[in-house]
């Protein structure tokens, strides 16, 4: 899928097959980025397309979270909140709403009547202006609203239920909300909110069960340790910084310049790197690139974390406490990968030590 749209006067575009995370940094633009995208694929914005198509109105199901989706009034039938929509509408239309409506009234009329009888003999025989008591339900809604208690684990008092479990409930509602027919994208800003590792990994298992009723996820974080659970055969990469997108799914020069660069400190010492990186570039084949890819860069998954998520890093060998932001290297080809990795994601870097 291809995501075009004009935001902030400027252009932005977003590739991904299944999902698209945002890593960033606090304050680096991914939540105004979320609400552009929810927006626009809501269709209620102009210059904007998915896959070169303009995005109307109620062509997708658009669904949003962020830190101020409020477990308890998702969690309650109300108008308009998940639970409602996610499963209350589902069995909705078996309801006959008018037969309900006419036996509780009926019900109540006996209320009624022995109220208005005890009103006439007692209080309207002197009063100027007779009272009349009557209780009328004119909508079925108000009784579900007003008076359904929903048990958590046989809990009814949410205080006792942690934020993370009331988090990963809410995305579990997803799942009565997805269907095959209608493409549903949910945005999240900030997924692993209140999260810790194992119930991260259960929300990205949750993601790859609802991929497969037409449900796509659009999600950001500024966790570094995410990089570490992320399937990337489902998952495209982007970075944010200063309200600017940078994609991180393509790694082939990256993993390129890696080889060159260690074939170079084994066999290239009689020649410059540029010259010997000119003859033997083209020489890299996909085993090549599979090699690096799943042993040297998947042991770097932690420190590639920290930099998808650091507008600034040091890089250094030595361990040194007086730095705020950094990355322990341990030889000279490790340094050149984290510096090829900080140059792709416009991370700032500084070496504080030299091997």
């Amino acid at each position: 899928m291809q995501i075009n749209f004009i935001y902030k006067k400027n252009d932005f575009s977003l590739s991904f097959n299944n999902n698209l995370i945002i890593f960033g940094s606090n304050k680096s633009g991914k939540t105004s980025l979320l609400k552009a995208l929810k927006e626009g694929l809501a269709g209620n914005y102009k210059n904007f397309s998915l896959n070169s198509l303009e995005c109307e109105k109620n062509r997708y199901n658009v669904i949003y979270f962020d830190e101020e989706t409020d477990f308890n009034n998702e969690f309650k039938f109300t108008k308009n909140n998940i639970f409602k929509t996610s499963l209350y509408d589902a069995i909705y239309k078996n309801i006959d709403k008018e037969k309900i409506l006419s036996e509780i009234n009926n019900s109540l009329d006996n209320i009624d009547n022995a109220v208005n009888k005890y009103l006439d003999s007692n209080i309207n025989n002197s009063l100027k202006n007779k009272l009349k008591f009557d209780i009328n339900i004119d909508d079925i809604d108000k009784i579900i609203d007003k008076f359904t208690t929903i048990y958590v684990n046989d809990l009814t008092d949410t205080k006792n239920i942690s934020k993370s479990d009331k988090r990963k409930l809410i995305y579990q509602l997803l799942l009565f909300n997805t269907t095959k027919d209608k493409k549903t994208f949910v945005i999240i800003d900030d997924f692993d909110l209140y999260l810790d590792n194992e119930g991260i990994v259960e929300v990205l298992n949750l993601i790859k069960i609802l991929n497969k009723n037409n449900c796509y996820f659009i999600i950001s974080t500024n966790n570094s340790t995410i990089y570490n659970y992320l399937d990337l055969n489902i998952f495209s990469i982007y970075k944010t910084k200063d309200y600017k997108l940078i994609n991180f799914n393509d790694i082939n020069d990256i993993l390129k310049e890696y080889i060159m660069f260690e074939q170079y400190q084994n066999f290239g010492n009689n020649t410059n790197y540029l010259e010997f990186k000119h003859n033997n570039y083209n020489l890299i084949n996909s085993n090549d690139l599979n090699r690096i890819k799943n042993t040297i860069f998947n042991f770097q998954k932690n420190n590639i974390g920290i930099i998808l998520v650091s507008n600034k890093i040091y890089l250094t060998s030595l361990t040194n406490n007086l730095l705020n932001n950094y990355i322990l290297y341990k030889d000279i080809l490790e340094l050149k990968l984290l510096k090829l990795v900080c140059e792709r994601l416009l991370t700032d870097y500084e070496i504080t030590d030299i091997i």
